[in-house]
């Protein structure tokens, strides 16, 4: 009779044994707006480009699979904020922002400049904007670092990326736009315009690029922050909380911080901006 029992008894242990696997597997999931930022991103419904590059590599590290969802920016924080997804890849700091999602640094800098029409007088200070009664673009769901002067004139066209932002320049219907830097000088090295004009020193700089991981999501656990400083505003690098040691996000943080320190996050960055821009190009261009 035992002999009998044995099969059956090793498929029914293997039959519970399957789904607890199953329970387990990590997919990390990330959200994207559905328009480009080459290199980072292309266009969806491709995923190509250094964000999946850099996430996918790290996700690997700790036993974990890169998702991606596209959608527009304001539905990708939504589903931020309640957990639907994961992360988001560059998300700039505020303290609204800080509510919904943990940020942890990518090993990437971020500093943003400003675009204008070429005969427009240099800008030092976003106040200028206001008093040369300038119409700021902004893309939806974006933040300015330092904050935008009160009664400043905005545009928020629904999608907007540098190509479109440049165009609604060229035609006089905004006269800036602040984005990174790095984003923007891709861009114009692959399609020069002597028509626009790069403002260095427009904007707040110096900055780390953060990815932000949603306070929602599974993956997400928290302690007490022994070296919180009360006296001292809240940052990226000053928050009650910290990741629990344990949990996924804290792995994934920790995952990017080694592939910086091995040079493998500035390798591929430099793959992306410098080896590979003939094919953005190319696909920019089709």
């Amino acid at each position: 009779m035992l002999k009998k029992m044995k099969y059956p008894l090793l498929c029914f242990i293997g039959l519970l044994w399957l789904p607890s696997a199953f329970a387990k597997q990590c997919v990390l999931t990330m959200g994207y707006r559905t328009s480009e930022r080459l290199p980072y991103i292309q266009k969806a419904p491709s995923n190509d480009g250094f964000y999946f590059d850099l996430y996918d590599k790290a996700a690997k590290r700790i036993g974990c699979r890169l998702e991606i969802l596209r959608a527009p920016k304001k539905r990708i924080l939504r589903e931020l904020e309640f957990g639907r997804i994961d992360f988001y890849p560059n998300l700039n700091y505020s303290p609204k922002r800080n509510k919904i999602a943990h940020f942890i640094a990518n090993g990437l800098p971020s500093n943003q400049i400003g675009i204008s029409r070429r005969q427009d007088p240099e800008v030092t200070d976003i106040n200028q904007l206001l008093t040369r009664n300038k119409t700021l673009l902004i893309a939806p769901g974006s933040h300015i670092d330092g904050g935008l002067p009160k009664h400043l004139s905005t545009r928020q066209p629904p999608e907007m990326d540098i190509r479109t932002a440049i165009e609604l320049i060229l035609q006089k219907s905004g006269d800036f736009f602040i984005y990174e830097e790095a984003s923007i000088r891709y861009h114009l090295t692959q399609f020069p315009n002597p028509e626009i004009k790069i403002h260095h020193k427009c904007c707040v700089n110096n900055n780390k690029m953060y990815l932000g991981f949603s306070k929602m999501s599974p993956y997400y656990a928290s302690e007490p922050n022994a070296d919180y400083d009360r006296k001292q505003p809240l940052s990226p690098t000053n928050q009650p909380e910290k990741l629990l040691v344990s949990s996924k996000a804290n792995q994934f943080a920790k995952s990017l911080s080694r592939m910086h320190q091995l040079g493998i996050t500035v390798k591929l960055r430099d793959l992306y901006f410098n080896n590979n821009q003939k094919r953005y190009a190319t696909h920019v261009a089709n």
